[in-house]
């Protein structure tokens, strides 16, 4: 049902009809067709006594017969006092022309937005009135605001386009529905009922004669009171704290001029006839005098009223502000017996500093709230709820303990605005819930927080963990703030160094305001992520996870240099372009690489790995296995076997023909487990063209590595990777540089390949000069097919000219500003993903040119 009240103002609605109250309906006009039996003969008589309607030629009034559009109007704008031949605005609809009875009528009240028209630019006067439009009409005219849609009657759904409007009338008794208890939504409206509801209308709108049980009466007087919001002041859904503006204009209704020094009392409709425990905390200031007051009446007769005095303009100013509360603001002139003298103010009795509704003058503003912006905070944890202990390590030459393994557990906060948005760079308090929220009897002892790299969160405010020296302590965040990416999020790592430890983060927005301006302090009503949504991490030592969890599989493309790792002839690794490396880590319950602890025997082994490889592709592929994969292994080798390279004999290399497959098992000794040197235990590359492979790889983790450990299964799902054709990928064969504008200085490279490349994969950035001893890093400006030598219009596919910055030249044996000398880098990683190759898959490594000191020849290498 409604909850709104009934606005009054001082325009044409209130002025519209005479001061005299309907006192009966004897001497009315009488019309053949309407005596004692006729439903709402009253409404038709006193209506056609105050010259609102009025019958036919033929002396009926047909109160049977449905009205239409533009009749209704009629009657509207005659009610309101508008038909008057004068100022008649401009006409909106295109159907409605001044030779018609009902123009004047239609387009003032279109004018005011009491009536309007459809989306073709027509009025449709002659269309019949439903009852639910008259609602509306009614509604507009008498300054009724709409309410909340919902109503009582069946056939009104409160989404309906006019259930407002029939909502607020209902509520005021000015419309009611049918003996099946509908209201007839889409009834068209008879003559009869139309001014039955104009009747209520006009008599809910003189003094003393208000239905019982309305929200608010009417004013006894014609209102000489109204408010307005100030300009520039902010709606009416406000955050904590903020401040909104008004202005209250006294006019004199006599000679309707500003009335000065007359003194406003402001309350709020929510204060009154409550107690001291329903009171709305909101404040109104007098900005002349600086008084703040909250103003409430109880119904113990206790009260407290805001006042403010009009200037020479009438106008008196007053600034309301509260937390967590809804307040309609009401300015009102207290006292009985009000009159007003021919030009000056009001004439008042018995001031008692309390607002009464049936007799005192007032105006009400809407409701306005003060709240906090509700923002909605996700937190998203990362895999279960057991996590392990951070290491920590004593730093003897500075004398304090620092973390040597971040474990802990990783969490998400995401922030949404409330439009559903998200809170782009936004900054949001972190904390540790039992600490923030003073649970000391379940307290962690040394839990704290910490960025993903092991730092201290911005704006940290920190504590000291101890550890078994008191002479090295661990300085680490109690609380502090992340800020939120474009998507509106941030990690933070929740931690502790202390087996027994249950911990869980707690995030929320500051929203200052007056009593709570403390920043990083957390404030009741401030938004919150949701605590049982959110669980509760378990510390515990470290120990390998379980099956999926306990492992990941990790891919690289290997750097020249880290190929090297796996035996093979001298420069045996310089032809081969892609080779992916599979490293296979077994986990901790935090999801980092698990360490055995330290002691016992690790001369063997501290777990078997098994690697399942199956060639998917259209050629063979080779599989190296790196040193400290002790005792390689084949198993259900299907078309593959041990091969043997010059220079090696050790069984390290296996090579896998189109469909076959092989396991290979072996064990890694704890020395050489996470040596961050060894990048891989496994590389696997394409023979004789573009081939694939699936990988997925399973370890036992055995005695050494402590008893809660001893024999778990981790393993890896399947996955699948594409190897380019090693041996054709394009390769450089020549170089040419040329100073093209004769300045002395090399300005443009050119690089001819042994087949043609696909300028599609280039990337002009990836190609750099990097300058002697200053290392000067230049990309190069752009990257184009050359020309043919036997046509020029023509593009040869198999060069790539380069222009790059003025310079002395690759290896130039007279270089200038003390460069020794300059080399040309290519590197797909310099730019973006692109990477040269000849557009079939067959992709070129990172190679470096330089000068091999020979008569301006030059070496290409893998980088």
């Amino acid at each position: 049902m409604a909850k709104s009240y009934r606005k009054f103002i001082a325009g044409a609605a209130t002025a519209a009809v005479v001061a005299s109250s309907f006192a009966g309906v004897a001497g009315a006009a009488s019309f053949s067709d309407v005596d004692s039996s006729t439903t709402h003969n009253a409404a038709i008589s006193a209506l056609v006594d105050k010259g609102i309607i009025s019958g036919y030629e033929d002396g009926t009034f047909r109160p049977y017969a449905q009205i239409n559009r533009g009749e209704a109007a009629i009657i509207v704008a005659r009610a309101l006092g508008l038909l008057d031949g004068k100022n008649i605005p401009s006409n909106p609809f295109s159907d409605v022309s001044e030779n018609q009875a009902a123009y004047e009528a239609i387009v003032k009240l279109a004018d005011k937005g009491i009536v309007s028209g459809f989306n073709d630019d027509t009025f449709r006067p002659y269309d019949k009135v439903t009852k639910a439009q008259a609602a509306k009409y009614i509604a507009l005219a008498y300054g009724y605001e709409p309410a909340d849609g919902i109503t009582k009657f069946p056939d009104v759904n409160e989404n309906s386009a006019l259930a407002a409007y029939v909502d607020v009338l209902a509520d005021h008794n000015i419309v009611a529905g049918k003996a099946n208890g509908n209201f007839g939504y889409g009834d068209n409206l008879r003559r009869g009922d139309f001014a039955g509801i104009i009747y209520r209308a006009e008599i809910a709108k003189e003094p003393g004669t208000g239905n019982p049980g309305d929200p608010i009466k009417p004013t006894p007087n014609a209102n000489p009171i109204t408010i307005t919001e100030a300009s520039n002041t902010p709606g009416n859904s406000l955050t904590n704290g903020s401040e909104k503006t008004y202005q209250v204009k006294v006019v004199n209704p006599n000679s309707k001029l500003p009335v000065e020094n007359v003194t406003v009392n402001v309350t709020f409709l929510e204060n009154i006839d409550t107690d001291s425990s329903q009171r709305r905390e909101v404040t109104v200031m007098n900005p002349v005098t600086g008084k703040k007051v909250i103003p409430y009446q109880e119904k113990q007769g206790q009260e407290a009223v805001a006042q403010i005095k009009t200037d020479k303009n009438g106008v008196a100013t007053f600034t309301i502000s509260g937390t967590n509360a809804t307040v309609t603001p009401v300015a009102f002139l207290d006292g009985s017996n009000q009159k007003w003298d021919t030009n000056g103010g009001p004439i008042i009795e018995t001031v008692n500093g309390r607002f009464e509704q049936n007799t005192e003058l007032y105006t009400q503003a809407k409701p306005v709230t003060f709240g906090v912006t509700q923002y909605k905070i996700e937190v998203t944890p990362k895999r279960t709820d057991d996590a392990a202990v951070t290491e920590i390590y004593k730093n003897r030459e500075l004398k304090k303990a620092e973390i040597s393994v971040l474990n802990g557990r990783e969490f998400t906060v995401k922030v949404l605005k409330p439009d559903g948005t998200p809170y782009k760079g936004g900054v949001v308090n972190v904390g540790i819930d039992e600490y923030i929220n003073s649970e000391l009897g379940t307290a962690p002892r040394s839990a704290f927080l910490a960025t993903k790299s092991g730092g201290l969160l911005d704006n940290a405010i920190t504590k000291v963990i101890g550890t078994d020296d008191a002479n090295y302590n661990l300085t680490a965040t109690k609380q502090g703030t992340v800020r939120l990416d474009q998507n509106g999020e941030a990690t933070f790592v929740l931690a502790s160094t202390r087996a027994g430890d249950a911990a869980r983060p707690f995030i929320w927005v500051d929203q200052n305001f007056d009593n709570n301006d403390r920043d990083q302090v957390y404030d009741k009503g401030e938004p919150t992520s949701v605590r049982t949504n959110i669980p509760v991490t378990d510390f515990q030592p470290s120990r390998v996870d379980n099956g999926s969890l306990g492992s990941k599989l990790e891919v690289t493309e290997l750097s020249y240099a880290a190929r090297t790792k796996f035996k093979a002839p001298t420069d045996y690794w310089k032809n081969i372009e892609d080779v992916k490396g599979f490293n296979f880590t077994i986990l901790n319950q935090s999801g980092t690489p698990f360490l055995p602890p330290a002691g016992g025997s690790f001369d063997e082994k501290d777990a078997t790995v098994t690697y399942e490889i199956i060639n998917t592709g259209g050629n063979p592929i080779r599989v190296h296995t790196a040193e400290y994969l002790i005792n390689p292994a084949l198993q259900d080798a299907q078309l593959a076997d041990w091969a043997t390279l010059t220079g090696t004999s050790d069984g390290r290399v296996v090579e896998i023909q189109v469909g076959g497959r092989v396991t290979i098992t072996g064990n890694i000794d704890y020395a050489k487990w996470y040596d961050p040197n060894n990048s891989a235990q496994i590389a696997i590359y394409a023979l004789g063209g573009k081939s694939s492979a699936s990988v997925k790889a399973s370890a036992v983790v055995d005695d050494n590595a402590g008893n809660e450990s001893k024999n778990v299964y981790v393993y890896s799902e399947s996955k699948s990777y594409e190897l380019s054709n090693s041996n054709y990928a394009p390769k450089v064969v020549g170089v040419l540089e040329r100073d093209t504008n004769l300045d002395g200085n090399i300005d443009e490279i050119t690089l001819s390949f042994d087949k043609e490349v696909d300028i599609n994969t280039v990337e002009a950035g990836d190609f750099r000069l990097f300058l002697g001893s200053t290392d000067l890093n230049q990309p190069a400006i752009s990257a184009v097919y050359g020309k043919k030598t036997n046509d020029l219009t023509k593009d040869d596919k198999t060069k790539i000219v380069l222009k790059v910055e003025e310079n002395p030249g690759i290896g130039d044996p007279n270089p200038t500003i003390g460069l020794v000398d300059t080399r040309l880098y290519y590197d797909p990683s310099f730019s973006g993903s692109k990477a040269l190759s000849d557009g079939f898959g067959n992709v070129t490594r990172a190679f470096i040119v330089t000068d091999n000191g020979n008569n301006g020849s030059y070496e290409v290498n893998p980088k």
